[in-house]
């Protein structure tokens, strides 16, 4: 309670995250770019392995959800050191680790060495989730059975691929999404491309749904940038797409294209970005 004006007591509540919905919290130890190790977080936290357990040991103590933490591996010839850094987060009380397994030095470039994820697996007793490299529903399966970790996290494929949850599930022998009861999941890259752009279309009705028009472009324009180079005359599309200035016309850009017949959307592509 406070004092208001006139000194009557004011009542406060305090929100706790559950309240927001909040399920868990995830500490990134993870992000390689200039500004997180400028300012000492992302996975500049793995160089002090002492500071990373007391930011973990003081998330756990004031939460009331579940603290997980994302990290990178070390150097080849720093593998005892990063297995250490993992017992001690474990330690603090991380309730389970997701590892994307490139260095920092290698940020987005070259290939994820799921083979760390194996290691990890095998030298703590909380939960791995697995990270890297994930570009089809065909991928998520390889990498539990080949690492044998706990679950999967997919990151730059999945904006552009949203219907792998969809195609996951099918495997799993799940119902459909609640929308699409009468359907089947992607099936080739033919019904993929055309399935990007009704993902597209929905995701264009929602930037313009939720911002205002300057930034609801702007985000639509870097979407279809970094989703397309899985598209064949996926440039053509973007270059389209850059000359939009309105969710109308940009709605009628894709409906356009997405007439032709052709298209297809390949399983794999660098991810550049």
């Amino acid at each position: 309670q406070i004092l208001g004006n006139q000194e009557k007591p004011i009542s406060l509540s305090v929100k706790k995250l559950e309240d927001y919905g909040v399920k868990g919290i995830d500490i990134n130890m993870g992000c390689p770019v200039r500004k997180a190790l400028k300012h000492n977080y992302g996975v500049s936290l793995m160089g002090d392995p002492e500071y990373a357990r007391s930011v973990v040991d003081m998330t756990v103590r004031h939460s009331s959800v579940p603290v997980s933490v994302k990290l990178r591996v070390g150097e080849a010839n720093e593998e005892k050191k990063f297995l250490d850094f993992t017992k001690g987060l474990v330690e603090s009380g991380a309730s389970y680790l997701c590892l994307h397994p490139r260095t920092s030095k290698q940020k987005r470039r070259g290939n994820a060495d799921w083979g760390q994820i194996k290691k990890l697996k095998n030298h703590v007793n909380v939960p791995i989730i697995g990270n890297g490299d994930i570009q089809t529903v065909d991928d998520v399966f390889a990498m539990k059975e080949q690492t044998g970790c706990d679950a999967v996290m997919i990151g730059r494929a999945l904006t552009a691929r949203p219907w792998m949850m969809w195609q996951i599930g099918e495997r799993l022998g799940l119902p459909p999404p609640e929308k699409f009861q009468n359907r089947s999941a992607p099936a080739n890259e033919e019904e993929e491309a055309y399935e990007y752009g009704k993902s597209l279309e929905a995701f264009i009705c929602y930037c313009f749904q939720y911002f205002e028009e300057k930034d609801a472009l702007k985000r639509v324009y870097f979407y279809v940038k970094v989703s397309s180079v899985w598209l064949n005359f996926g440039h053509s599309l973007s270059k389209k797409i850059m000359k939009a200035k309105s969710k109308e016309s940009l709605l009628e850009t894709v409906s356009g294209f997405f007439e032709k017949d052709g298209l297809a959307f390949s399983k794999y592509t660098l991810l550049t970005y």
